[in-house]
C-alpha cells in the first residue's frame, strides 16, 4: 500500500478564489500528507487562522502577479516549499477545485512509478511529480519578470528543456472521474449561465483595506 503521509498536495490560490477554498478544505480533511498554500499576493495577513491553520507551509509569491505569471510564481515557490518537506511526491491542484476521492492519488503514483515518469500532469491544472525535480524545472527562468503567454505555454516548455519523462493526460474527465475533482468557480458561474470571469470576480472574501494595504 502506498503511503500517502509521503504525498505533499500543493494548492496554489489567487484571492479571487476564496470563495471556493472551504469546500477544497473540507475534501482534504483526514488527508495523511502535509498540505502547502502557495498565494498570489502581498502576503498572508488577510488569510484567517483558521484556514492557514490546515498548511505545514504557507507561502505568499509578493505579487499579486495576476492569474498567468501568478501561477507561475505559486508553482515555483510552492514546489520549493515541498523540498523542505519529508515528502517522496508533490501534487500540484488549484485551490478553486475539491479532491473527494484523494484515496485515488495512490493510482497516480502506481502510474507514476511503472512508467519511470518524471511528471503526469493535466497542463498546470494537476501536476504531480518528485519535489525536487519539479522545483528545479521552475527555477529555469526568473518567472516573476514573465510578460507574455500562458502559465500552460511556461510549464510545456519546462517540460522540454528538463527533458522529463512526461505522460500528459488531457482528458478532464479521467482527472475529475478519478480524483472526484469538481471546478467550484466554472460550475457556479454555468449555473447561472456566466462564464468563468464572472465568477472570478466575485470571489474574495477578505479583500484589502484601501490605503492602509491591508
Amino acid at each position: 500500500m502506498i503511503d500517502l503521509s509521503k504525498t505533499g498536495i500543493l494548492l496554489t490560490a489567487h484571492p479571487r478564489q476564496q470563495k471556493w477554498w472551504a469546500p477544497v478544505l473540507l475534501s482534504l480533511e483526514l488527508y495523511p500528507g502535509p498540505l502547502i498554500l502557495a498565494y498570489d499576493d502581498i502576503d498572508l495577513v488577510m488569510i484567517p487562522d483558521h484556514v492557514l491553520s490546515r498548511f505545514a507551509r504557507c507561502i505568499a509569491t509578493g505579487g499579486p502577479y495576476g492569474h498567468g505569471r501568478g501561477e507561475l510564481v505559486c508553482l515555483q515557490k510552492g514546489f520549493a516549499a515541498a523540498t523542505r518537506l519529508a515528502v517522496d511526491y508533490v501534487l500540484k491542484l488549484g485551490f478553486d477545485e475539491p479532491v473527494w476521492r484523494w484515496r485515488n492519488i495512490r493510482q497516480l503514483i502506481e502510474i507514476f512509478e511503472v512508467e519511470q515518469l518524471d511528471c503526469l500532469d493535466c497542463n498546470t491544472r494537476i501536476i504531480l511529480g518528485h519535489p525536487y525535480g519539479l522545483s528545479k524545472g521552475m527555477d529555469l527562468y526568473p518567472v516573476e519578470q514573465r510578460e507574455q503567454g500562458s502559465a500552460e505555454s511556461h510549464f510545456n516548455w519546462v517540460c522540454r528543456a528538463m527533458q522529463y519523462k512526461r505522460k500528459h493526460i488531457a482528458d478532464r474527465k479521467w482527472w475529475e472521474e478519478t480524483l472526484g475533482l469538481i471546478h467550484l468557480q466554472g460550475e457556479y458561474a454555468a449555473n447561472v449561465g456566466h462564464d468563468n470571469t464572472w465568477s472570478w470576480k466575485i470571489a474574495e472574501l477578505w479583500p484589502r483595506k484601501k490605503g492602509n494595504g491591508k
